[in-house]
């Protein structure tokens, strides 16, 4: 039977569904403005699994939902909120013998809805598929070399093709570690220029334990160097503030929780939509959404010594700056921001740089317009500057991207949310910012020749993008393609910052296909790969993504090109500049 909206209405918004099997879904045609429905899929026995596999969704982005929590209410985990037009993932399971599905509608118009089967299954199926107990009939024990909630998954597939030098099984960690040029759960997916590949899967490691690095969204990703370390922190996961700190080891694809050296020492609480970046080994974490709401902390992270620290610089203002009147001595709360290291090339290397934040939310629920200036690795304490751009443009925007390009000294900024006059709201943009340093000047990119469709991105925020050389390369956000809202974009967009132009890149596919995503942390490994790190598309993502960038195009007609040249510009490590940090923005 199909438990359609409209016959969920008949029976008070909600229905409660005790069968083994069937549909759901909100009916023939558009689902109705203005709406709850509510199904409870309720087992007959405790900790049996309900599995939901989709069969088509399309709802309103960002503003018509299809909820679904494990347990039998809201206040149970939120497995996913998917939004948009899309074929969610093959399937959503919850263990708890109960599972709460909502479709909410707003006021204004609305689309097809979704379709989805259901199954009711034994806790333990086909007896933990042969490779593992029933543990208190509840859930499964696996054996050795199996894992997952139902031990039906490998711990090592196919040997990691150990036997032809692919990887190795790493069982203590329930994973293959692959060999340079190799991917893939098993090993077996080959690297690949111009192409995406997983370089650590999202993981269900089964009863008892937990993955290292949870799913999440809004954290921030830091690297120097040739990032073979990243450094992660924070993030949320639909109903979790992460304030744990990872390191992630790309060559073997490791991740490791970082423990501060004294354990009872202060460290800061969990956040997410916050800003970060590395300089000599010190990690900065400024602003974000704490519990309560919007902070202004500072926090600093010494890698070697593993300490936490909080500071409270102080406000200054250099001869002929102008500070925005009205504003506290402290530095404001703030979300949605970008943080950006400059100064002396940007490589963190000098007696003092300085930190720009650029952007976000204010307390009041606003944009902040400011700029603020943290000068940090000086002989003097932390202190900030507040100040009005000077002349031009003023950036009103949140979730934007951010890079700093050494042969301009400037920030390069694209997209975020911002506010629209006509309807006192705000809408996404896809325009490319300057933020000349010296000049403390924003000014709109200017391009040379119009791109193609395929080349310009659509209208974003809380993308990510990285730097490498001369390109700005800007994967993923909640978009709007062609007139359709795109939750969960996975496009990816190249920006020559030399010639001002936009680039198509074709990008193939290396194993599974990759989805979309929003709230994702880029960075740039060894000049010639974008890392992405988590994410949310529906539901809160723990894996990493891997690019290879390809050659990219002719050389332009100023560098000897023409139209008859077939040479091409690959995105080469002697182009990365010297002045430019090796992380990305997010």
């Amino acid at each position: 039977f199909l438990w359609a909206c409209s016959w969920v209405v008949r029976f008070g918004g909600r229905v409660l569904l005790a069968e083994t099997s069937g549909f759901i879904s909100d009916g023939n045609g558009d689902y109705p403005q203005r709406q709850d429905c509510v199904w409870i899929i309720a087992a007959a026995t405790a900790n049996a699994t309900i599995t939901l596999r989709f069969e088509e969704l399309a709802t309103e982005c960002g503003f018509d939902y299809l909820f679904i929590f494990d347990g039998d209410s809201t206040q149970a985990p939120l497995l996913g909120a998917f939004s948009g037009e899309s074929t969610p993932f093959d399937r959503l399971t919850a263990y708890s013998g109960h599972m709460f599905v909502l479709l909410h509608s707003d006021p204004a118009y609305t689309l097809s809805g979704f379709r989805a089967a259901y199954e009711v299954e034994d806790p333990c199926p086909a007896n933990c598929s042969g490779h593992g107990a029933c543990r208190d009939g509840a859930r499964c024990a696996c054996e050795a070399g199996w894992k997952g909630r139902e031990c039906a998954t490998p711990v090592c597939p196919g040997g990691c093709g150990a036997g032809s030098a692919q990887g190795a099984c790493a069982e203590a960690e329930g994973r293959c570690v692959c060999a340079e040029g190799w991917s893939g759960a098993a090993c077996n997916d080959t690297v690949r220029t111009n192409a995406w590949y997983t370089l650590r899967a999202d993981e269900d490691p089964g009863l008892g334990s937990a993955p290292v690095f949870s799913a999440r969204a809004g954290h921030t990703t830091m690297c120097e160097g040739s990032c073979d370390e990243l450094w992660t922190f924070g993030g949320y996961s639909l109903s979790t503030l992460h304030a744990d700190l990872l390191r992630f080891h790309v060559p073997t694809a490791t991740w490791t929780l970082v423990q501060p050296h004294d354990a009872a020492a202060p460290r800061p609480s969990g956040r997410y939509a916050h800003a970060a970046v590395m300089r000599a080994g010190v990690l900065f974490v400024y602003g974000g959404l704490v519990e309560g709401g919007l902070t202004n902390e500072l926090w600093t992270f010494d890698t070697a010594a593993r300490v936490w620290a909080s500071h409270e610089p102080a406000l200054v203002a250099e001869a002929g700056e102008v500070l925005v009147p009205g504003y506290a001595a402290a530095l404001p709360a703030v979300a949605g921001h970008t943080a950006t290291l400059v100064g002396n090339g940007g490589d963190g290397e000098g007696d003092g740089d300085t930190i720009v934040v650029l952007g976000g939310i204010s307390a009041d629920g606003g944009f902040q317009p400011r700029t603020i200036k943290l000068a940090v690795g000086g002989p003097a304490p932390f202190a900030w500057r507040s100040l009005l751009p000077a002349g031009g443009a003023v950036l009103h925007a949140f979730g934007q991207s951010a890079a700093y390009y050494a042969p301009l000294d400037a920030i390069v900024l694209f997209g975020g949310m911002v506010p629209t006059l006509a309807t006192q709201g705000s809408s996404r943009r896809r325009t490319l910012w300057r933020y000349h340093l010296a000049a403390d000047r924003l000014v709109e990119a200017e391009e040379t020749e119009t791109p193609s469709a395929a080349a310009r991105p659509s209208v974003r925020f809380f993308h990510s993008a990285a730097l490498f050389g001369r390109y700005l390369v800007v994967y993923g956000g909640s978009a709007q393609e062609a007139n359709v809202d795109v939750c969960y974009s996975p496009a990816l967009h190249a920006f020559d910052l030399h010639c001002n132009r936009w680039l198509t890149v074709e990008a193939g596919v290396s194993g599974q296909p990759v989805r979309g995503r929003f709230g994702a942390s880029s960075v740039r490994w060894r000049n010639e790969t974008l890392l992405v790190v988590g994410g949310f598309d529906g539901r809160a993502l723990g894996d990493v993504l891997a690019y290879t960038l390809p050659p990219l195009r002719k050389l332009p007609d100023w560098l000897g090109g023409g139209d008859d040249d077939p040479a091409m510009v690959r995105w080469p490590a002697a182009e990365a500049h010297a002045g430019e940090d090796g992380g990305g923005g997010g």
